[in-house]
């Protein structure tokens, strides 16, 4: 059971509201300082732990003053079915910190100007059996939300064999959202992510999946000698250059 969520930061309080899941945002006061605007957008579902959320900022304060302008947070959740499939809702949300000028008309600050919604429903081997958008924060409202049924083209899709090149091909420029599209693309790591530990790494016979898709897993590696070793092809490698 979902319930709503709420963050107070210097007098500015983030709403979630279960029954549509819009984000809304209620100011009263001053923005928060960079330090507490550090992850305070994140919000964490009831009965989560919290005694470390969020965590600290690693990354080193800027030694220039500055003032936060915009803030875009994009969030991906994966879900079992008890019908055996699996889903996947992405959330996209763009918000400034100050009042946003439009040709259709002025957002406040913190309204969001895109709020962008997907559930995609996928099997074990990745292929989708559905998709829906929704768009509900928009700078063109009854313009941008008319493209949502044109993502049902994707049906079919592998998201792990060549989805991205047919998610630029069927959706890209002017087929589609910028945002929905962009949204969508990171769909296969998602699920990759999501499918892990579900079932152990080196069972079977087929490679694991992530070996030879970043530096730190090519099988030439010493990551991959240490925890891959049937994997390992450094040897080969060195035999070959010699």
């Amino acid at each position: 059971m979902e319930t709503s969520t709420a963050i107070a930061c210097a007098g500015r309080t983030r709403v979630a509201t279960p029954a549509s899941r819009i984000v809304k945002w209620v100011l009263a006061g001053a923005h928060c300082s960079e330090n507490n605007n550090r992850g305070a957008a994140r919000t964490h579902r009831a009965g989560a732990p919290s005694a470390h959320w969020p965590p600290p900022m690693p990354l080193p304060s800027s030694i220039v003053p500055r003032q936060r302008l915009h803030q875009r947070s994009i969030t991906y959740e994966g879900y079992l079915r008890d019908d055996g499939l699996f889903d996947i809702e992405a959330h996209l949300t763009d918000a400034k910190d100050h009042d946003y000028e439009l040709v259709t008309g002025t957002r406040p600050a913190r309204e969001a100007v895109h709020d962008m919604w997907a559930r995609v429903t996928i099997d074990p081997d990745f292929v989708i059996h559905a998709i829906e958008v929704r768009t509900v924060g928009m700078p063109y409202p009854g313009a941008c939300d008319r493209i949502e049924p044109a993502y049902g083209k994707l049906v079919g899709a592998n998201l792990v064999q060549g989805f991205r090149k047919r998610l630029h091909d069927d959706m890209g420029a002017t087929h589609g959202c910028t945002h929905v599209t962009e949204l969508l693309g990171s769909l296969p790591t998602a699920a990759v992510q999501m499918m892990a530990g579900l079932r152990r790494e080196n069972e079977g016979e087929n490679k694991p999946f992530q070996l030879d898709r970043c530096h730190a897993l090519e099988t030439t590696s010493e990551t991959v000698r240490r925890y891959y070793p049937r994997w390992y092809r450094g040897g080969a490698k060195k035999q070959e250059t010699t």
